[in-house]
């Protein structure tokens, strides 16, 4: 399932009297009379420039993919943001310009707007409310309000025994207090939820598939690190033993989370961890950067939204090593090549009983 941002894409594009052409891997594929176009959409959780720019590039890439799979299509790049400025458009253009001059591209965002350039070239304006009619809205997806997510993901599917159930349900305040964050933004987060239709008035979930699949398009991905032992010898496991216990710092992650949630569905693999930090992870290990061609040692996750990922680690296991939640896992592993869609779906149908 994608967010809003094809399906408002894809219902101006036909309106425009493109139609639509199954059987292809892009986020969307178009023709109208003897033209062809592939269209990746690329959604990215802030509207600043590193994570436009980013999101912009990643969606060229895929798009030019797409486009040599389909001899005579044109590729066209789309990121999709909160809310992209007229200044944000034009650093973009110029950014595309340098870069991949050839490929066509443009920008979506909440507010409305859809601002095609090239084989396209579709422009719709932004409806915004009138100033001071528009509610105030908090970012869902910032470090601290993923963390808000997981409780109240928590109380429906048990995505980590770190995780205390039933907080949602606890007054304002409490409930703020027991989670570690201020009551104002507890307040907005779970009011912005019962705006957008995911929380009922008795604080129970609503369409958790819908918002799982949001978030997935909207979080920021991890950097991945391959890792190698300067001194070979002994399991990664007992090595990191001591940091892994550590709370805060790193957690088993990715195919080795899951065996420890006791759903993996891959043998015994490449050891992959969570950490806060890549540096200090060094200077605490005799863990160095693999050499192309070099063994992997160990796969190590730096996640965007370290608060999330570590307030929501599993509690420790007989050994003392913590684990990435659930939820993490599903969301670390979703877009991953290999086997990473097949254990995301596992999680998806066994431990979030969604169809």
């Amino acid at each position: 399932m994608r967010t809003g941002a094809i399906e408002r894409l894809r219902g101006r594009l036909q309106a425009d009297g493109w139609t639509l052409v199954a059987g292809h891997e892009a986020d969307l594929c178009v023709r109208r009379n003897d033209v062809t176009v592939v269209i990746e959409v690329n959604e990215v959780a802030s509207s600043g420039w590193d994570h436009l720019r980013g999101g912009l590039a990643d969606a060229i890439l895929r798009s030019q993919r797409a486009a040599s799979l389909r001899p005579g299509a044109n590729p066209v790049a789309v990121v999709a943001a909160p809310r992209v400025s007229n200044r944000m458009i034009a650093r973009l253009s110029e950014y595309r310009d340098a870069h991949a001059p050839d490929v066509s591209w443009g920008v979506v965002d909440d507010d409305g707007r859809i601002d095609l350039h090239g084989v396209l070239e579709l422009r719709v304006p932004p409806t915004r409310p009138a100033r001071g009619t528009e509610e105030r809205r908090v970012n869902l997806w910032s470090d601290l309000g993923q963390w808000v997510l997981k409780v109240v993901v928590n109380d429906t599917v048990r995505i980590s025994s770190g995780v205390s159930p039933r907080v949602i349900g606890m007054p304002g305040a409490q409930f703020a207090d027991s989670i570690g964050v201020s009551r104002s933004f507890a307040w907005q987060i779970t009011a912005q939820l019962r705006r957008d239709g995911f929380l009922d008035d008795d604080n129970r979930v609503l369409r958790l598939g819908d918002l799982l699949q949001m978030w997935r398009h909207r979080q920021e991905r991890p950097r991945l690190h391959a890792m190698s032992w300067l001194i070979p010898g002994g399991a990664p496991r007992l090595r990191l033993l001591p940091m892994l216990a550590a709370s805060g710092s790193q957690c088993l992650a990715g195919y080795t989370a899951c065996r420890e949630h006791g759903i993996a569905i891959v043998p015994e693999g490449v050891f992959e961890i969570q950490a806060r930090s890549l540096r200090d992870l060094e200077m605490r290990t005799r863990l160095v950067p693999s050499a192309p061609g070099e063994r992997v040692d160990v796969l190590v996750r730096v996640p965007a939204t370290p608060e999330a990922v570590f307030r929501a680690v599993t509690v420790p296991a007989d050994d003392g090593a913590t684990a990435a939640d659930l939820l993490q896992c599903w969301l670390d592993l979703v877009d991953e090549p290999g086997r990473g869609g097949e254990q995301a779906d596992v999680i998806w149908r066994e431990r979030f009983h969604l169809p």
